[in-house]
């Protein structure tokens, strides 16, 4: 049989392991093929112990030499542990931590969605997969409705609504819910925080309730627990936004009406749990075509985001449940795992917990950062390194086992040691075929249309993703290939190509407005820019290469540091179409409310315009709307969401003390839920006065807090460059009345 590998698991019959290969066959059913293999890892010596198979003497590349070793067999996966204990007395062991299914697939050589026959890899396209997404309302514990979009879209409940399935009762709704997946059989299960919580809540009532269905277990994690349904493939988009996209968003919040928003442009109300109890009890129309936009949005967020998944996923070697659930440090260290086995490298043994201790006194300098000409500039061309890290890990063999080689001599800059140049790193030789792989692609995407187009953009994206992330892995004290030298020496080349190309800038007659670790912002129109461009690449070594990455109308830079507040990054660009680009100015912030963005937006717009006057006007009729409560409700609410558990917060915030006082009127307070609050008038801290929004109206809000420490203090990180000071927004009369 033919058939798509989508994911891995194992069971044990008869005291001996089974493979469990998932997957879709040509025909688009759900397949489930065995095999049989045996958990391994490497001895330096070995020797008869219990639960040991067999052995067998092996030669592996270890660091710089090759060496005899042991390959030690064992019975069963959770075995592994027990023999390499009894073997570490007197022998060194390699490889003992690796999941029994990733060891399966990386030693057959098999990557997610690779066609697989007879054992074997064979050719084929990727197969057209049937997705759904679920979401459910929850009331006093009780599932009080699920929604579905997939084939088909629904909404299920036990009370009676428009254009909903209703049930008897919350039994024969999940009854319902699995016929329903059962009938779609989708290939994939998509969710927005169901590992955090929708998962977990169906688990629990379907025990309580005692009901048969696919089996629901949770694979713990140093840092979360992941959720697996038996016979699907589950994908949780919240925590591939939260571990891996999201330096790729403006929001600072990634509740799914965030993130639908700044993907797909599409809006949705947040409501809070107190509006769903009322909405039950009073308007279960309303709420059901509130759960049932929940799936859709979770659908379409899917079709743009699984993509991106599942070409991380070929490139990287990881399944997509696991691949969508990684931080970008394990994301690179089990990529850089597959290739060191492919290549026959006993790959690092995970440092023990000491050793990250001890690792974690060490810090290098980072990048070289040139302070910005403050004010508005116009005719700016900006410039940056293609991939700095990664292409001064190539090009000058930054690895740790061609740290001080014998052969070599020539230093890093400013530093007292030197990578070897004539034998390959291992890291540099990956990285390498990546950024070639990478390159390649987007040769290919210039003549590209339509699915193809997208289909390599996103496997480029998913490149650019891994090299880019490999540098941080010589710094992470966790790391397997962890190395101060190496991380030391890559930050080291970094700021000597920044400073050099800006004193050559100099050099080359242009004005320096700004340099920060990869970039350079300078005043040049474009044919000087293009010629700078050339002068730079033809002495630059190895694969470095500077790019330019734009020209501008005109660009806004702002002082370093404005009272507490520092940001590495703080200009606004406007470009000849009228777009704007900001960094460090952002204007989705967790603690500001809307009223707040909006303003910020039309400042930064306002003054790229060199409409100064009309900027500090905007800010005097906002302030002007708050002093009179002109405002709407949905203006002033800030939202944050819980990034973890109540209990685990140590320092308190706004947010905080409104969830603990939701939790203390009795309702459920969870990770990743969305805290909507606004600052009241009165006494005490600002955290203090922090109310639900729903327990508040437009007359409740503090004036004085909401002109000073949003719409001025916003305002002012752009306008304070131009000597406007707070007096200049506080007319007599609302100064007098904020006093």
């Amino acid at each position: 049989m033919k058939f798509c590998l989508l994911d891995a698991d194992y069971e044990v019959r008869g005291g001996k392991p089974v493979i469990i290969l998932i997957g879709v066959d040509e025909k688009g059913n759900r397949v489930a093929v065995e095999d049989r293999f045996l958990p391994y890892f490497y001895s330096s010596s070995a020797r008869k112990v219990q639960h040991v198979v067999r052995t067998e003497r092996v030669k592996m590349k270890l660091g710089r030499q090759e060496k005899n070793l042991f390959k030690v067999y064992v019975d069963l996966p959770q075995n592994v542990q027990k023999v390499r204990d009894e073997l570490k007395r007197s022998a060194d062991c390699y490889e003992y931590s690796v999941n029994f299914c990733r060891r399966y697939l990386m030693d057959k050589g098999f990557y997610p969605f690779d066609w697989i026959k007879n054992g074997k890899k064979v050719s084929g396209g990727m197969p057209r997969l049937r997705l759904m997404a679920f979401d459910m309302e929850v009331v006093d514990g009780k599932i009080v409705m699920i929604s579905f979009a997939g084939k088909s879209t629904g909404v299920i409940t036990w009370k009676k609504a428009k254009n909903a399935i209703q049930s008897a009762d919350e039994k024969g709704m999940i009854k319902e819910f699995l016929s329903v997946l059962e009938k779609e059989k989708p290939h994939i299960i998509v969710t927005y925080n169901g590992d955090g919580y929708d998962f977990d809540v169906l688990r629990q009532r379907m025990e309580e309730l005692g009901l048969r269905g696919p089996r629901i277990t949770f694979e713990k994690r140093a840092y979360m627990s992941s959720a697996r349904i038996s016979g699907f493939v589950h994908i949780d988009l919240f925590n591939f936004v939260n571990n891996l996209i999201f330096q790729q968003l403006a929001s600072e919040v990634y509740t799914l009406a965030e993130v639908s928003e700044e993907l797909l442009g599409k809006t949705k109300k947040d409501i809070s749990y107190e509006e769903i109890i009322s909405m039950w009890k009073d308007d279960v129309n309303a709420l059901s075509e509130y759960c049932r936009n929940d799936s859709k949005l979770t659908l379409e967020l899917s079709e743009k985001l699984l993509p991106q998944i599942f070409e991380l996923s070929r490139v990287s070697g990881h399944l997509p449940f696991d691949c969508s659930r990684l931080t970008y440090g394990l994301l690179v260290e089990w990529f850089l795992v597959r290739k060191a086995v492919e290549m026959g490298i006993i790959f690092p043994n995970q440092p023990h917990w000491d050793e990250i201790q001890k690792r974690r006194l060490r810090r290098f300098r980072g990048g070289y950062v040139r302070e910005p000409v403050q004010g508005l500039h116009d005719e700016i061309s900006v410039f940056d390194f293609r991939a700095l890290y990664p292409s001064i890990i190539v090009t000058f063999n930054i690895s740790p086992e061609t740290l001080n080689c014998k052969c070599c001599s020539s230093k890093v800059p400013g530093l007292d040691y030197h990578f070897c140049r004539r034998k390959r790193g291992f890291v540099p030789s990956v990285l390498e075929e990546v950024m070639q792989r990478r390159q390649e692609l987007k040769k290919r995407m210039i003549k590209a249309k339509g699915e193809n187009h997208e289909q390599l953009k996103s496997e480029q994206n998913a490149l650019k993703l891994v090299a880019n992330s490999t540098y941080g892995i010589f710094g992470s004290p966790s790391a397997r290939w962890y190395c101060f030298e190496c991380g030391e020496a890559a930050a080291a080349y970094g700021r000597h190509y920044i400073q050099k190309t800006i004193r050559d800038a100099e050099n080359f007659g242009l004005k320096v407005l700004y340099g920060d670790t990869d970039s350079l912002f300078v005043v040049a129109n474009e044919s000087l820019a293009k010629k700078f461009l050339k002068k730079i690449n033809s002495s630059l070594p190895g694969i470095m290469e500077l790019e330019l990455q734009g020209i501008y109308a005109r660009g806004l830079f702002v002082p370093q540091k404005l009272g507490n507040y520092t940001a590495k990054k703080r200009y606004a660009l406007l470009d000849a179409e009228g777009g704007m680009t900001v960094r460090g100015l952002e204007t989705v912030r967790r603690d500001w409310c809307s009223l707040a963005r909006s303003l910020q937006r039309d400042v930064l717009r306002l003054v790229l315009e060199k409409r100064h006057a009309q900027a500090a006007g905007r800010v005097k009729e906002v302030v002007e709307k708050l002093r009179k409560r002109q405002v709407k409700m949905d203006d002033i609410v800030m939202r944050t969401q819980l990034g973890k558990s109540l209990e685990e917060y140590k320092a308190t915030g706004p947010h905080i003390e409104v969830a603990k006082q939701l939790k203390a009127g009795g309702h459920e307070v969870r990770e990743g839920m969305v805290i909507s609050y606004i600052i009241a008038k009165g006494r005490g801290s600002i955290s203090q006065r922090a109310v639900p929004s729903d327990k508040a109206g437009i007359k409740d809000y503090d004036i004085e807090y909401y002109v000073m420490n949003q719409a001025v203090s916003v305002a002012l990180r752009v306008l304070r460059s131009f000597g406007y000071r707070e007096e200049d927004f506080l007319g007599g009369s609302l100064r007098k009345f904020l006093e």
